[in-house]
């Protein structure tokens, strides 16, 4: 009998092996959409540039790239399609009311976070904000240090920026994250160590 239910005590690993497998390809994916954005940037700019100008081009660029990532924490997180347009609608209408650069930067970085954590991981709680707060100033931060002012500079600018994103899914309160954090509860930066070296090593 003991044996006819065995599948029971196995259902819940079963859906945990799961969740660190979505993490796993959620992190990844962000790296390889990361290289994906770096290395397109210059191509992208330079011809929407032959269409708009250099001011719109710029905008535009960032646009598509945020809205390629919003598609994809959509398709992640299972979300419905519309609950991303809008604030994807919102941000393009934002690129066209004269905005600084700098001002539609920041505005393209809360609209992020607002996809992210408002829309596709939704009702993580207080975890989940202090994640996003991080992930997004720091790839804010990273930026500015880098202070991009030529097309190759930018390219790298939005490498770096989309490669910090990818530390939400390693920092993130998903029950996955959480069962890896070991039972002497280390500090969150030895947790945040261990997840992403599990993440890399899962089959």
């Amino acid at each position: 009998m003991n044996n006819n239910f065995a599948y029971l005590n196995d259902a819940p690993a079963q859906g945990l092996e799961r969740e660190v497998r979505a993490m796993r390809s959620h992190f990844s994916g962000t790296i390889w959409y990361a290289l994906a954005c770096g290395l397109a940037f210059i191509p992208a700019y330079f011809s929407l540039n032959l269409i708009s100008g250099p001011y719109w081009a710029f905008r535009m660029t960032l646009w598509i790239f945020l809205a390629g990532y919003a598609w994809l924490l959509r398709r992640w997180s299972g979300a419905k399609f519309l609950t991303c347009l809008f604030p994807l609608f919102l941000l393009l209408a934002l690129a066209f009311v004269g905005l600084p650069q700098t001002s539609f930067l920041v505005a393209a970085i809360v609209i992020l976070a607002w996809i992210r954590s408002g829309v596709c991981f939704a009702g993580k709680g207080a975890r989940s904000l202090a994640v996003e707060l991080g992930v997004s100033a720091g790839g804010a931060v990273l930026v500015n240090l880098l202070s991009p002012h030529s097309g190759l500079t930018w390219a790298l600018a939005v490498w770096l920026f989309f490669l910090v994103q990818s530390l939400f899914f390693v920092m993130g309160p998903d029950s996955a994250a959480q069962a890896w954090i070991d039972p002497y509860k280390p500090e969150p930066f030895e947790q945040a160590r261990q997840r992403a070296e599990r993440i890399l090593s899962a089959d």
